[in-house]
């Protein structure tokens, strides 16, 4: 994770970090890619697609600097991490890399970490929580990565599972409240 100044999109990420406003109880199940489309089709949201961009070197999510959404203002700081929902934690195998966060009207959590072994077990670790938490979660493969994203009221979060190299799973998780 780095902040940086280039406007690139990342509109999964964009559209994700707004289901709640936007998520309806009788609206039928849509594939992540149909919410994308809908949601970054605003102009509000075209701003907060345009603050994200992806890290060409990890594929993981950016935050440019002036963003004005849940995931501006980030602190830079490990103990983020363990802030990270009860719920939701952390994998218990992770080895932290980065983390961030803010809390106020919106609360962020930003992690970076690797996990040693088959990154199918991590996505199962991490929908059986999801699930069990009660978040609806959606699954989609995104260049490679393996993507699980979930709502609950006013909660959203994003964990991204990339192809393990060298013994280790990278995992990047985003998790919003409020907003």
């Amino acid at each position: 994770m780095r902040l940086a100044r280039s406007a690139s999109l990342l509109p999964a990420l964009a559209a994700l970090m707004l289901l709640p406003g936007c998520h309806k109880a009788s609206t039928p199940a849509k594939n992540l890619d149909q919410m994308d489309a809908a949601l970054v089709d605003s102009a509000g949201n075209r701003q907060l697609a345009s603050a994200i961009r992806v890290d060409p070197h990890r594929g993981m999510p950016v935050v440019t600097e002036g963003a004005s959404n849940c995931l501006s203002g980030l602190v830079y700081a490990n103990d983020w991490a363990a802030k990270l929902p009860a719920d939701l934690p952390m994998h218990p195998q992770a080895k932290l890399q980065e983390a961030a966060g803010h809390d106020g009207a919106c609360k962020a959590r930003v992690a970076s970490f690797a996990v040693a072994g088959d990154r199918a077990a991590v996505l199962d670790w991490y929908r059986t929580r999801a699930q069990a938490g009660g978040y609806e979660t959606e699954r989609e493969d995104k260049n490679g990565d393996w993507v699980l994203a979930g709502t609950r009221k006013d909660v959203i979060f994003v964990i991204t599972i990339g192809t393990p190299a060298r013994g280790a799973t990278p995992v990047d998780y985003v998790w919003t409240e409020g907003a």
